[in-house]
């Protein structure tokens, strides 16, 4: 298993809004960060890894297959990226300069990264599993559940006493 098997660092980087000097290949191919993407694809069924690889090597895929393909993919780079977040700053220069300018960011110019691909990554892995579900009917995947938080309150004034 090779991680261009699952997505490309390219589309890592993009998901960060990085480039290759930020975060290079070597880094994002890391085994830890393979690890931790197979074991968020068998967290949604311990078959999708090995269907999502023959997917994706099919020459003639459906709309369906298509759609299995281009989300695993997302997600997958998605997953890594959430990975990269902490190390990013360890790895991005403070100061770029060409000779002329200089640019200076900030400490940590990632952390509000995270709550956005945390929400896009919940959007994406929806998706997964629904197309993977419509790929594969033999499969069980989780259902999808969506939390609503209700607050309770009492009354401010009791409407007999006026209290």
């Amino acid at each position: 298993m090779a991680f261009s098997d699952y997505t490309s660092c390219d589309s890592v980087r993009a998901a960060l809004g990085i480039n290759a000097k930020e975060a290079p290949d070597s880094v994002i191919e890391d085994g830890v960060y393979l690890t931790g993407m197979l074991e968020a694809l068998y967290k949604i069924s311990p078959t999708l890894a090995d269907d999502y690889r023959t997917a994706r090597s099919a020459t003639n895929r459906s709309a369906k297959q298509t759609r299995f393909v281009l989300l695993a993919d997302t997600c997958c780079a998605y997953v890594v990226a959430i990975q990269l977040i902490p190390v990013l700053p360890l790895l991005a220069p403070q100061i770029i300069t060409d000779g002329k300018t200089a640019l200076n960011r900030i400490s940590n110019p990632y952390e509000h990264l995270r709550p956005t691909l945390d929400g896009t990554l919940s959007y994406l892995r929806a998706n997964l599993i629904e197309a993977y579900a419509d790929v594969n009917s033999s499969i069980v995947v989780p259902a999808v559940t969506k939390r609503i938080n209700v607050l309770a309150v009492g009354v401010a004034v009791d409407p007999v006493t006026g209290q």
